[in-house]
């Protein structure tokens, strides 16, 4: 979402999911709160999340074929 509320200054917010899979293949022995995992075990993860960016931004040059601008903003996952 952008909203322009002057000629060059926006406020904009960011959303996008981010969704990662993935396992991976033990070769060395895992020691985990005290207890061991031997070599050779499969572990999988899933992780859902979101990522935020609110920002700003200032226009120096604006065109119709594009512009110059300074951006600030924050990235919040």
């Amino acid at each position: 979402m952008d909203w322009k509320f002057t000629r060059k200054n926006h406020l904009y917010l960011a959303v996008s999911p981010s969704i990662d899979r993935g396992s991976r293949y033990s070769t060395v022995p895992v020691v985990f709160q005290g207890q061991t995992f031997d070599a050779g075990l499969v572990t999988q993860g899933n992780l859902r999340a979101h990522l935020y960016a609110p920002g700003y931004q200032y226009d120096i040059i604006r065109r119709k074929r594009g512009h110059l601008g300074i951006a600030f903003q924050i990235d919040l996952f």
